[in-house]
């Protein structure tokens, strides 16, 4: 009885086994992927390691920057109000930041209602990691570029092949 039970469920399983393979063998597979509407972050960590690396920033000091380049004009409140999401260390920053030439005074008053500004070169900077982002291609000069310097450690090397690829990338876009 076992044994009936048993081979009745083996030629099920054997059946449904070819029903799937009739179907699959009917139908082919076609992919139809959808267009993406923007794709300008799939490079985020070379464009981001190009301007850290370019202006010697550490990735919370560029968070910080991105972030007050959209501010343009700014207090210590709203310094200090993305500051404290980036951890205990930022709470002396703007000092840092003000000597570094990072921010500047843009009018003077008390502690409170003084009110900062980026500086020009990172404004700059920022502007040209929007323009990375967005398909400009990155330079490959090593008196513009420290990542392409003869005297890297191997990962700024591998960052600097992956730049060159990015830009062919994009140039065959174009």
């Amino acid at each position: 009885m076992a044994r009936k039970v048993y081979r009745k469920m083996k030629r099920i399983g054997e059946d449904k086994q070819i029903r799937i393979q009739k179907k699959l063998a009917e139908k082919p597979q076609n992919y139809f992927f959808k267009e993406k509407a923007s794709s300008y972050l799939k490079y985020f960590r070379v464009v981001r390691m190009y301007i850290q690396k370019k202006y010697e920033l550490n990735l919370s000091e560029l968070e910080l920057i991105l972030f007050l380049y959209d501010e343009n004009v700014f207090n210590r409140d709203t310094f200090y109000s993305y500051a404290c999401t980036l951890g205990f260390s930022t709470m002396k920053w703007l000092n840092k930041f003000e000597e570094r030439e990072i921010i500047k005074v843009w009018r003077e008053g008390t502690k409170d209602t003084k009110m900062y500004v980026l500086t020009q070169k990172y404004k700059m900077a920022c502007a040209k990691m929007y323009k990375h982002l967005e398909g400009e291609a990155i330079p490959q000069n090593s008196q513009i570029n420290p990542l392409f310097k003869s005297s890297q450690s191997f990962s700024d090397k591998m960052y600097a092949k992956l730049i060159k690829k990015m830009n062919e990338k994009r140039k065959g876009v174009e």
